[in-house]
């Protein structure tokens, strides 16, 4: 089992709040815009963050379990 260095797990801690931070602002300019098609598209965009922070969290818990 290879084991994250401390080094690596703060990398990937940067990467989880970075998504977390794109989820906030792109929920920010959907709440200020008034164009659906801008709307429809940070909607989009917000869900591919969360996903990515969501597959990032479930390798994380897959690898301590090992």
């Amino acid at each position: 089992m290879h084991h994250l260095s401390d080094k690596e797990l703060m990398h990937l801690e940067d990467h989880l709040k970075m998504e977390e931070l794109m989820v906030k602002k792109l929920d920010h300019c959907s709440q200020l815009s008034t164009d659906q098609e801008i709307k429809s598209l940070c909607g989009k965009l917000i869900q591919n963050h969360r996903d990515n922070f969501q597959k990032v969290i479930k390798h994380l818990n897959d690898k301590q379990l090992q």
